[in-house]
């Protein structure tokens, strides 16, 4: 296994050639520190609205990836989706930043699909009366298509990833396997909190892959295809990466077609919790302990 060292300075010709033959490539300090901090605020906001909506509605939000580990603890895994409950992260998805290359990568117009924010946040303070999930907050081993082919997508979508937060190697970094694009790989299902997928051990090889170890503000690039994984997060701090990912729109099937659903059943909930707030019948039962 090697660790991602990005020493290149990509123009235009050679950034599509090493995506072409790699199915990845970084730009480092992409955002800003403010944008960075900015990200960060808006992901504690997230989190405390969606907990505090939960508590309120005495179910747990379908959004919230919850999870308890064997030692009790509990950890936001992730959050899906994001953009109708935030416009700083909506405003990010159509930067250009992303949108420019992506033209320049799927040689036509990107239309988002889907949008999630992974969050590997251990929770210092417990969540009264939410049921979390007996599992950690690792990713298998897969690619993003298993998923979306479901839908009847095609395998051409590409994601777009900013790191919210430093991603040193003990976090649980984005794990990729370069060159698996290039040939869709057989997954297995396995059932941990729900059916998910996974590439069977033995089908790659650990030293042909990389740990994209990367300060906050980077902006990785991959294709639906890439082999991936995430290992725990072990640190005390957060893991936060937003991953944005496109459609060609000349093969789009229809605008928000996986996220819409859930969308559509959590925003009654989350109506009533804000009708609550604002009229002063609940106040905000949780809030994140500073890091």
């Amino acid at each position: 296994m090697k660790s991602h060292e990005n020493k290149e300075t990509f123009d235009i010709c050679n950034l599509q050639s090493f995506f072409d033959k790699n199915g990845y490539f970084v730009i480092e300090n992409a955002f800003s520190q403010r944008e960075v901090e900015d990200m960060q605020e808006e992901s504690n906001n997230i989190l405390e609205f969606l907990i505090n909506s939960s508590i309120l509605n005495n179910r747990l939000s379908e959004r919230l990836d919850l999870r308890r580990r064997s030692s009790g603890q509990q950890v936001i895994r992730k959050v899906q989706p994001i953009n109708d409950i935030s416009s700083v992260f909506s405003k990010m998805a159509s930067d250009e930043r992303l949108v420019n290359t992506l033209r320049m990568l799927m040689n036509d117009e990107p239309e988002l699909m889907e949008e999630k924010l992974s969050y590997k946040q251990h929770l210092t303070n417990w969540v009264p009366g939410l049921r979390a999930n007996d599992a950690d907050d690792r990713f298998l081993i897969h690619n993003d298509w298993t998923y979306y082919q479901e839908n009847g997508y095609q395998p051409s979508i590409i994601t777009a990833a900013i790191c919210i937060d430093d991603c040193p190697p003990e976090s649980g970094p984005l794990h990729i396997w370069p060159g698996t694009h290039l040939t869709p790989l057989k997954h297995d299902t396995v059932q941990i909190v729900r059916n998910s997928y996974q590439i069977p051990t033995g089908l790659l090889n650990d030293s042909d892959s990389t740990d994209l170890t990367l300060q906050s503000g980077a902006l990785i690039f991959f294709h639906s295809l890439l082999a991936h994984k995430s290992e725990p997060n072990l640190t005390d701090t957060p893991r936060r990466i937003i991953f944005f990912s496109y459609v060609p729109k000349t093969q789009s099937i229809g605008l928000d077609v996986r996220n819409g659903p859930l969308r559509k059943k959590e925003a009654p909930y989350e109506a009533r919790f804000l009708s609550a707030r604002k009229s002063g019948l609940c106040v905000d039962r949780y809030k994140l302990k500073p890091l």
